[in-house]
């Protein structure tokens, strides 16, 4: 597991076969580009030599604060580079979720879901 217990904890989930995420208190720049890296080396350790081809992704906000404009900025290219199969975001309510649709939209990921839960978020990762 990887985190930044102020920020993000990434950890590959075995049971789902997927990178699971989750965002805790405001997110700026820095932050952002931390968690992405992170993401990255624990697919990467997942893979190994392996090319990395595509990943399953969740990623939890119910404790998240805001992300600044950079942030969302980071967000959406990141989502543009990087080969995100499916995204299971778990949490996000009102704005918050418009704001994650537009991240995911400018991103060009339109396999991704809203889920209020884990247990559905990890279900349909599954599938």
């Amino acid at each position: 597991m990887i985190e930044n217990r102020k920020k993000f904890s990434v950890h590959w989930n075995e049971e789902g076969g997927f990178v699971d995420t989750a965002l805790f208190g405001d997110q700026d720049a820095d932050s952002s580009r931390a968690l992405f890296d992170a993401v990255l080396r624990i697919a990467d350790t997942k893979y190994k030599n392996e090319p990395i081809e595509s990943f399953d992704l969740l990623v939890d906000v119910s404790q998240a604060g805001r992300a600044t404009p950079e942030a969302r900025k980071m967000h959406a290219s990141y989502f543009k580079a990087f080969k995100v199969r499916k995204t299971a975001v778990v949490g996000a309510t009102g704005f918050r979720a418009a704001i994650i649709k537009a991240i995911y939209t400018l991103g060009g990921n339109k396999n991704y879901r809203l889920f209020q839960d884990r247990e559905s978020a990890c279900a349909w990762l599954k599938k």
